[in-house]
């Protein structure tokens, strides 16, 4: 969400016209402007990729150490309620056999 707010703000500073009684901006102003949110985007952007991995990295480490050939299973699936599932693939060999008296859903 913060990224499209400062696409958004981006492009506004770069397409917006001056307002009555201000002087047309010099290319160099644009710029900077341009630089300036760039700047602002990109630690805007950081800080949203450390609270995700903080929120995130356990479980993912976690979700790497149980599947350890990822050549077994296809790309993931977004369903219509939002769940992502990983689906293995028909041919891929077993990584452990089905404990006795269970069997594959």
């Amino acid at each position: 969400m913060k990224q499209l707010i400062a696409i958004s703000a981006l492009m506004a500073a770069l397409t917006s016209t001056p307002a009555q009684g201000e002087t047309e901006t010099s290319p160099d102003t644009t710029i900077g402007r341009f630089f300036e949110l760039l700047e602002q985007f990109s630690t805007d952007s950081e800080d949203m990729m450390e609270k995700f991995m903080q929120e995130m990295g356990p479980a993912l480490s976690q979700l790497q150490d149980t599947i350890t050939d990822w050549s077994n299973y296809s790309a993931p699936e977004v369903l219509p309620n939002g769940d992502i599932i990983i689906r293995r693939k028909p041919d891929a060999p077993r990584e452990k056999p089905l404990p006795e008296g269970t069997k594959e859903i």
